[in-house]
C-alpha cells in the first residue's frame, strides 16, 4: 500500500512594506523615536520566528517601522520635486509658445513696418513728384482728389503713433489741399486744411528743434495762414501769422545760421509782411521788407543759380519794389524793375516750358510791365503784352478751368487790355473783353466774397464798362454801372482805407459817374469828393496814377490854376497816359504826347544802364 504526500500551502498574504506603523503628531517627534527604536531592536523569541500567522511569517526582526518625519518628508520631497518637474515642463512649453509667437510678431511687426514704409513711399511720391507734375499742368482738380486720398490714409492712423516722416507727410497733404482750395476760389476750406496741419507742425517743430526743415515747416504753415487772411482783407490776422513765421525762422537761424531752405523760408516772410505795409499804405515800411527779400534772395540766387524757386522770388522781389517805384513816381525805375522781372520770368518758362506755375508768374509780369509801359505812353507795348497775358491765361485756363487764378487773371488783365483798346478807339473790342470780364468778377465774387482783391477788380470792370457805356452815349447805364462800383468800393475803403488800389478805383469810378451824371449838383460833389480821395492819401502822394485823377477832378471843377503843377510834375516824370492825355485835349492843355516813352535797360541788381 503506498503512502500519500499532502501538502499544506499557506494562503497568500499581501507584501506588506512596513512591520510596525505609529501614528503621531510632529510635535512629539522626539517621544516617537524612543518606541521606533525599541520596536526595531526587539528581538522575537526563537520559537516563534517563522512561525506562519495571518499577516504572513513571523520575522526575526520588526523592521522596518513606518517613521512619520522621515517618509512623509521624503513623500514631501518628491511631491515638490514631481511638482517642480511638471512646472518646468509647462514653462519650457510656454516659453516655447511664447517663443514661437515673438517670433511670429517679430515677423509680423517687420512685415508692417515694410507695408507702412511703402505706404509712406507712396504718399510722399502723390504729395511730392505727382503733385509737382499735376500742378506744372495745372490739374488742380486731379491735385484735390490725390490729396484727399493722403488725407484719408493718414486718418485711418492714430495721430500719436504717426512716425515722424508720416507726421511730415500729413502737413504737407493739409499745406497742398489748402493750397488747391485757395486756387479753386475756396478760402474757408483752405484756412481749415492750414489750421489743421498748424498743431500738427507744431508738434513736429518742437519733437525735432534743432531740424531746419521741420522749422520752416512750421513757419510755412503760419505763412498760408496769413496768406488768406490778406486775400480776405484781414490784415491784423495776417500780420499776426507772418510774425509768428518770422519768429520761428529767427529762432532756428540762430541754431543753424545761413540755412538755405530758413533763409528762403524769411524771405518769403518779408515779402508778406511787406505786402501787408503796402495795403495800409506804409509804403516806407513796406519798402524795407521787399529790399531785405532782394537781398536775401540773391544771396540764395548767387549760392544755388540753378533753383528756380529761388530765381522766382528774386523775380518777385524785383517786382515788389517797381510797383513801389510806380507809386513814387518813378516810372523809369519802375519798368527796369518790371523788366528784370520778366526777364527771369522768361528764361524760368523756357527752360521748363511744361510748367504751368512759370508760365503763369510770366503772364502776370508780362501784364504788369505792359501796362505801365502805356502809362510811359507806350500804348502799343503795352497792349501787346497785356494781348499776350490774357491770350495765355485763357489758354492755360481751359486745361483746368477751376483754376480761379487763371481766372482772375483772364478778366483783370482783360479789362485793363479793353481800357487801352478803348482809349486807342476800338470800342468793340473794348466791350467783346469786359463783357467776359464782368461774367467771370461776378462768378468769382459769388464764389468768395470774402475776397478783397476780386470785390475791388470786379468794380474796376464795372467802372471800365460804365466808361464804355458813355462812350456809346448811354449814360444812364454808365451812371448804374458806376454806382453799382461804389457800392462794392466802399466797404472795401471802410476796412482799408490807405489801400492804394481801393483809392485809384474809388476815385475812378466817382469820376466816371460825375461825367455821366444828368444833374450838375451831383457831378459836382462826386469830382470833389474824387479830390478828396485822392488828396488825403497819406503816402505815395506822388504816384502819377493818383496825381493824374487829382488834375483830372480839379480840370472838370474848372481850377485849371490848381492843376497845372500837377499836370507840370507829370509831364516831367514822363507819364503819357492815354486818359490823361484826352482829358487834357479836352480841356486845351498843352502837353507833349509825343516823347519818346520811357525806356531803361536794367541791369542785374536792378539799377539802369542808360535811358533815351
Amino acid at each position: 500500500m503506498g503512502m500519500t504526500r499532502v501538502t499544506i500551502q499557506a494562503a497568500p498574504v499581501p507584501a506588506f512594506r512596513y512591520r510596525v506603523f505609529v501614528s503621531y503628531s510632529h510635535q512629539d517627534d522626539g517621544w516617537a523615536r524612543w518606541p521606533h527604536r525599541a520596536l526595531e531592536s526587539y528581538a522575537v523569541p526563537r520559537r516563534m520566528i517563522g512561525r506562519p500567522t495571518a499577516f504572513g511569517s513571523v520575522p526575526r526582526k520588526l523592521w522596518p517601522t513606518f517613521r512619520v518625519s522621515d517618509e512623509l518628508g521624503r513623500r514631501d520631497v518628491q511631491r515638490r520635486t514631481r511638482r517642480a518637474v511638471a512646472l518646468a515642463v509647462v514653462a519650457a512649453g510656454v516659453m516655447a509658445i511664447t517663443s514661437a509667437l515673438a517670433v511670429q510678431a517679430w515677423l509680423a511687426r517687420h512685415a508692417a513696418e515694410r507695408r507702412q514704409k511703402e505706404a509712406e513711399d507712396l504718399v510722399a511720391f502723390m504729395l511730392g513728384d505727382l503733385n509737382d507734375k499735376l500742378a506744372q499742368v495745372a490739374r488742380l482738380d486731379v491735385m484735390a482728389a490725390v490729396d484727399d486720398r493722403a488725407i484719408r490714409y493718414f486718418q485711418a492712423q492714430p495721430a500719436d503713433e504717426l512716425s515722424a516722416r508720416s507726421l511730415a507727410q500729413r502737413v504737407s497733404a493739409l499745406e497742398k489741399i489748402g493750397s488747391v482750395r485757395l486756387d479753386q476760389g475756396q478760402p474757408g476750406d483752405a484756412l481749415a486744411s492750414y489750421q489743421a496741419a498748424l498743431p500738427l507742425a507744431a508738434r513736429l517743430a518742437g519733437n525735432r528743434p534743432q531740424d531746419a526743415a521741420s522749422q520752416a515747416a512750421f513757419a510755412e504753415v503760419h505763412g498760408f495762414i496769413g496768406i488768406v487772411h490778406w486775400r480776405q482783407g484781414r490784415l491784423d490776422d495776417a500780420q499776426t501769422s507772418y510774425a509768428a513765421a518770422q519768429a520761428i525762422l529767427r529762432r532756428a537761424l540762430e541754431q543753424t545760421p545761413d540755412d538755405p531752405a530758413l533763409t528762403f523760408q524769411l524771405a518769403l516772410v518779408d515779402n508778406h509782411i511787406g505786402h501787408v505795409m503796402e495795403m495800409r499804405g506804409q509804403l516806407d515800411d513796406a519798402d524795407k521788407q521787399y529790399r531785405r527779400m532782394l537781398v536775401l534772395m540773391r544771396r540764395l540766387v548767387d549760392l544755388q543759380p540753378a533753383n528756380g524757386e529761388w530765381a522766382e522770388s528774386l523775380g518777385i522781389a524785383y517786382n515788389n519794389l517797381g510797383k513801389l517805384a510806380l507809386m513814387r513816381g518813378d516810372l523809369g525805375d519802375a519798368v527796369a524793375k518790371y523788366s528784370l522781372d520778366e526777364r527771369l520770368q522768361t528764361r524760368l518758362s523756357l527752360a521748363d516750358p511744361k510748367n504751368i506755375d512759370r508760365r503763369g508768374n510770366l503772364i502776370s509780369v508780362q501784364a504788369i510791365l505792359g501796362r505801365t509801359q502805356a502809362l510811359a505812353g507806350d500804348v502799343a507795348s503795352g497792349m501787346e503784352r497785356l494781348q499776350h497775358a490774357v491770350d495765355e491765361a485763357t489758354e492755360l485756363a481751359a486745361l483746368d478751368p477751376s483754376n480761379a487764378d487763371l481766372q482772375e487773371q483772364i478778366a483783370l488783365y482783360g479789362t485793363q487790355l479793353a481800357r487801352l483798346r478803348r482809349l486807342s478807339g476800338d470800342l468793340l473790342a473794348a466791350i467783346r473783353l469786359t463783357t467776359k470780364a464782368e461774367s467771370i468778377f461776378l462768378r468769382l465774387t459769388r464764389q468768395d466774397p470774402s475776397n478783397a482783391a476780386w470785390q475791388r477788380e470786379y468794380a474796376e470792370t464795372l467802372v471800365e464798362r460804365a466808361a464804355q457805356s458813355r462812350a456809346l452815349g448811354d449814360a444812364a447805364v454808365a451812371r448804374q454801372q458806376a454806382q453799382a462800383a461804389l457800392r462794392l468800393l466802399t466797404p472795401l475803403r471802410t476796412k482799408q482805407p490807405d489801400d492804394r488800389a481801393t483809392v485809384l478805383a474809388m476815385a475812378s469810378a466817382r469820376l466816371v459817374q460825375a461825367n455821366a451824371s444828368a444833374d450838375p449838383g451831383t457831378a459836382h460833389a462826386l469830382r470833389v469828393d474824387a479830390f478828396r480821395d485822392t488828396a488825403n492819401a497819406k503816402r505815395g502822394k506822388d504816384d502819377p496814377r493818383l496825381l493824374a485823377l487829382r488834375a483830372e477832378a480839379l480840370l472838370a471843377l474848372e481850377r485849371k490854376d490848381d492843376a497845372a503843377p500837377l499836370i507840370e510834375r507829370l509831364r516831367a516824370g514822363g507819364y503819357r497816359d492815354a486818359a490823361l492825355l484826352a482829358v487834357l485835349r479836352d480841356h486845351r492843355v498843352d502837353y507833349p504826347a509825343d516823347e519818346p516813352p520811357v525806356r531803361q535797360v536794367a541791369t542785374a541788381d536792378g539799377g539802369a544802364l542808360g535811358s533815351r
